[in-house]
């Protein structure tokens, strides 16, 4: 899924992308979108799962909305638990610079 990366600058995308922390190991960027169409109904453009050095799942996904008010949406509603965990839900905050 790429909603577009060439026409929007970072920040503007990252405006849009909400942390969701909690998530099982073996949770899919799939089984990451059907929940929050289902509990939202709120289609992401995109889904970042991150992955430790290893390559496992580090347990959380940024996720891309079509607008603010989308993500904002997603972040008051919050998400109900995912394969029995549940999730945390917050806007993405900016990284860290590296030293």
């Amino acid at each position: 899924m790429n909603g577009g990366w060439c026409d929007d600058s970072r920040a503007q995308r990252m405006r849009r992308q909400v942390f969701v922390g909690g998530l099982h190991v073996n949770a899919s960027v799939g089984d990451v979108v059907r929940h929050v169409v289902a509990a939202c109904g709120r289609r992401p453009q995109d889904v970042f799962l991150q992955r430790g050095r290893s390559g496992a799942s580090a347990g959380f996904a940024y996720v891309e909305l079509a607008s603010v008010e989308d993500a904002a949406a997603v972040v008051g509603a919050g998400l109900p638990p995912l394969a029995g965990r549940p999730l945390v839900v917050a806007w993405r905050r900016p990284p860290r610079p590296r030293s």
